[in-house]
């Protein structure tokens, strides 16, 4: 936003004013348009953007920005080129200083022993239908490759040009060719935590040609079902209807299970560095191989793979050119399945120990019958998880590896490439704060001062939007924080962390109306009048998408007579003493039966609502 002449000449009025008071009131007067002139452009911009987010438009255009200033050195530099010069030269350091010669002979007699017989497939030719779904759900907010082709192009000609992409996309995938200028990549350097001034600190994000991942996008539709059908359901990374939430919960309820057989248990967080930039190729395509793929996909991969160049982008000023040989690049639509192929042996690779693993983000539970026990077999699946490392070709980053027992479980320091991991008492792991006993207490106050400091941050954004913008920010600052992951933690939670949860949640609900921080306020007829749920009702449309997830395993008995539970579909509740009382299929039994009948034959659960 510039300011107006009007402004311009009222500023240098109050600069050159010649005594005080004049220069205060025509101070405050050139302050008060500068507010205004900033609200009125707001206001602007999102009526402009309505339909494509204005808001969150707004909100990335004033908190993002290129990068201005850069260590080289001892020196600070403002200038762009030197700027992209030393992102390419970390980057290509980094990748260079941490590859290895993979030893994949082992590995690949190991994934064919632990996967058995795969029933073959190879890539066929795509229809026009196959394309047309692609582009259908291409978001057309998408940033555009080297070639500056939008998805909102394609999107708009889309009939247009049905079956001449077909006809292309058929012909790479016959002739096993994929365009070179598909391949070029435009790297955005993506600031992760730290100093800002270290380039050491930020995260290469390829941008390529939209019709490149049109093209992927197609070949991904059969790779897919192939893959789908040999990932094991400990691996969640990059598949439909898993994720975070639920790797941890399957984390929590196998550690809860062991502790209710009275095992010692223990938890291995090993991390690997740059996975997703150093992943070798020949480990991806020996891996198609070994899952049945046929030489047609392994031809196409093999070219895909090949020759890819990218640089750096600061603010419209590029880097010189450079080509990958090694990693499947971050940004591109078939990286994840890639690395989920890549992986593969690593989930499959020891019984030691049961994995929960998540892109390159690993846990391993580790059991035993005495402290004894476990701390042989925490060194063992160390020292087989390390061997695989090795082979791969991977590098692993002892310092940023994690250990922890549960339940009075005490593992000793576990040493490891000439690193000493340290047993901890709580462990972040996959965004979730785990402690030793499992009260979730680390995790309340972390989310809460999150909430709090989005509170904040919305009191001081939210001044010159509307209500409903605001409304918008809270969806994304403050709801957002206990809804992630919540299946995980917030059934766990006793009263009083949800009271803790509630009072952060409701600075944001003040926030939004302007209210002060502290005092009364009707926070119930504040959240009625904007339809926002509370904390405790948070919990519960959580449970209750759960619970409907979950309810062809509530399968109900009739034979006998009609009792009141089985009239109402209730279901007999497991075990619970102890910690079984406690793990999340005993929580949803129990919400379950206290559901109304009308709600269990409720035919779409997405439609109900809690209240």
């Amino acid at each position: 936003m510039l300011p107006s002449p009007e402004l311009k000449l009222l500023k240098a009025k109050y600069i050159n004013a010649e005594n005080n008071t004049d220069r205060k009131l025509l101070r405050n007067t050139y302050v008060a348009g500068i507010r205004r002139a900033k609200r009125k452009h707001q206001r602007e911009f999102i009526e402009k953007h309505r339909r494509q987010g204005g808001v969150w438009k707004l909100m990335r255009k004033s908190n993002s920005g290129d990068v201005q200033e850069l260590k080289i050195g001892d020196t600070l530099t403002s200038e762009k080129k030197l700027i992209a010069e030393e992102f390419k030269a970390t980057f290509t350091s980094k990748v260079k200083k941490l590859r290895k010669d993979p030893d994949l002979d082992p590995i690949m007699i190991r994934l064919k022993e632990r996967l058995g017989h795969v029933e073959s497939w190879d890539l066929r030719e795509c229809t026009a239908e196959e394309v047309a779904l692609c582009i259908d759900k291409l978001k057309s907010s998408a940033s555009s490759g080297p070639d500056g082709v939008s998805n909102r192009t394609l999107k708009i000609l889309k009939f247009q040009i049905i079956k001449p992409l077909t006809d292309i996309i058929n012909a790479s995938i016959t002739t096993g060719h994929f365009p070179n200028i598909w391949k070029i990549g435009r790297v955005r350097p993506v600031f992760k935590r730290g100093s800002k001034e270290d380039a050491a600190n930020y995260r290469p994000i390829s941008l390529t040609s939209n019709i490149g991942k049109l093209v992927e996008a197609v070949i991904r539709i059969q790779f897919s079902e192939a893959l789908e059908r040999v990932l094991p359901p400990n691996m969640h990374g990059f598949r439909a209807k898993r994720g975070t939430e639920s790797a941890l919960v399957e984390l929590l309820e196998k550690i809860k299970l062991l502790k209710s057989q009275g095992k010692k248990i223990a938890l291995l967080a090993l991390d690997c560095s740059a996975a997703f930039d150093v992943l070798s190729h020949s480990l991806i395509l020996r891996s198609l191989e070994a899952i049945g793929a046929g030489p047609t996909m392994i031809a196409w991969v093999k070219n895909y793979l090949n020759d890819c160049a990218q640089f750096i982008d600061v603010g419209g000023t590029f880097s010189e050119t450079w080509e990958n040989e090694v990693g499947v690049g971050q940004g591109k639509l078939l990286s994840a399945d890639f690395f989920n192929l890549g992986c593969l042996s690593n989930a499959l690779w020891t019984t030691l120990s049961f994995l929960i693993q998540y892109a390159d983000d690993g846990g391993d539970i580790i059991s035993g019958d005495s402290d004894i026990e476990l701390n042989k077999n925490i060194r063992a699946t160390a020292l087989a998880r390390t061997n695989w490392f090795n082979l791969a070709g991977l590098s692993l980053n002892a310092s940023k590896s994690e250990l922890i027992g549960f339940f009075g479980s005490r593992p000793e320091p576990l040493e490891i490439e000439g690193h000493t991991i340290q047993p901890s008492t709580s462990i972040k792991f996959l965004g979730l704060t785990i402690q030793s006993d499992l009260k979730f207490q680390d995790h309340v106050d972390d989310i809460s001062s999150k909430m709090r400091s989005a509170a904040g941050r919305l009191r001081s954004v939210g001044r010159n939007l509307l209500i409903d913008d605001r409304r918008t920010l809270f969806n994304g600052w403050i709801r957002s924080i206990p809804m992630c992951n919540g299946l995980a933690f917030l059934p766990h939670l006793c009263e009083s962390q949800l009271q803790q949860l509630t009072a952060a949640y409701n600075s944001g609900i003040r926030a939004i109306h302007g209210l002060p921080k502290k005092g009364y306020a009707p926070i119930s007829d504040l959240c009625k009048r904007l339809k926002l749920p509370n904390v405790h009702q948070i919990k519960e449309s959580i449970l209750l998408l759960e619970a409907w997830k979950s309810r062809t395993a509530f399968s109900i008995k009739m034979e006998g007579p009609v009792t009141r539970g089985r009239a109402n579909l209730n279901v007999p509740l497991p075990d619970k003493k102890g910690i079984c009382g406690k793990m999340l299929s005993t929580i949803l039994h129990d919400f379950w039966n206290k559901l109304p009948l009308d709600v269990k034959l409720e035919e779409c659960p997405k439609k109900q609502k809690t209240t």
